[in-house]
């Protein structure tokens, strides 16, 4: 005998509104569609609360800067504020300053900063420390559109006389909180230093950076190497090479709502998936035991002798 056609058989289980039959099948239904909620609930969340990307950052060195310096005499001081230059006449600096940004993958976004300071001395003083803050504008804009002015700062000191300091390092984006994902975010956009101000003290490298913490979102220099070189020849001055990296950071955001939804349906309907199976096994082995009691309901077939 050989198979030559088949077809599927169709069985209708009917029960009674408040039979046991359909208490079951009205909790099969609940089962498959609720647990799986229950369990994505369950496993870190539903929605999805944040999110990271990377994006490379718009940056911008704005040529503005404080320089301190520390010799054996005195401190020196050097910036781009007219005002702290009125006050600091007396120890004030005159240096030579070079800088090049660099866009090396010629993609329209710069990628490091390379800066060269040369400051004329007396023979006499060696230099023992070095503080250098450089400021920068910061805008990202591919998920979270948010700008801000941020502060990167070179702080180096030995105990040995030195003639140059060598350093490199990365501008590193830092969070406290999550971004958002609409609108502009421009409330760190105002200026770091006070350039209007005449009060000394506002203008400390400790006094500016312990304002610029309170922000939730800033830059610092990190990954830094240093290269202190001693033995600074007569009538030749103090030289300052920095390299600042511009990376890629990996930024934390808050999601929209269709962004969150599309995940939450993804994880909705994988385990909904799983349950759909299951529950579809326990229903044909249930009614076909009758093991919860109903009417079963053949198809009925005219057969023809041919």
């Amino acid at each position: 005998m050989f198979e030559i056609f088949w077809q599927p058989e169709i069985r209708k289980y009917k029960a009674g509104l408040c039979s046991k039959a359909f208490v079951f099948s009205f909790m099969c239904v609940a089962a498959t569609f609720v647990f799986p909620i229950i369990i994505v609930y369950r496993s870190h969340g539903f929605w999805a609360t944040e999110d990271t990307y990377r994006e490379q950052p718009a940056v911008g060195f704005k040529r503005q800067a404080i320089l301190q310096l520390q010799t054996s005499q005195q401190q020196y001081t050097w910036s781009t504020y007219p005002n702290l230059n009125n006050l600091q006449q007396s120890n004030l600096l005159s240096p030579v300053l070079r800088i090049r940004e660099v866009d090396s993958n010629l993609d329209g976004r710069n990628d490091f900063l390379h800066l060269q300071m040369e400051i004329p001395l007396a023979d006499t003083e060696s230099v023992q420390s070095v503080g250098l803050m450089l400021v920068f504008d910061y805008w990202i804009v591919r998920m979270s559109n948010f700008r801000m002015e941020s502060l990167a700062l070179i702080n180096y000191d030995s105990s040995l006389a030195g003639s140059t300091l060598t350093v490199s390092g990365d501008l590193t984006l830092n969070q406290k909180e999550l971004l958002g994902y609409k609108g502009t975010d421009q409330r760190y956009v105002t200026p770091v230093v006070n350039s209007s101000s005449m009060v000394a003290s506002d203008y400390k490298l400790s006094t500016i950076f312990a304002k610029y913490q309170k922000r939730n979102i800033t830059t610092s220099f990190e990954n830094a190497l240093y290269s202190w070189e001693t033995g600074r020849p007569a009538g030749e001055p103090f030289k300052i090479n920095a390299t600042i990296f511009y990376t890629t950071p990996l930024i934390s955001y808050r999601p929209g709502f269709w962004y969150a939804l599309k995940w939450a349906w993804v994880q909705y309907v994988s385990v909904m998936l799983i349950f759909l199976f299951i529950v579809d096994r326990v229903k044909v082995f249930v009614f076909e035991n009758q093991i919860v009691p109903s009417v079963v309901q053949r198809p009925h077939f005219d057969c023809k002798r041919i």
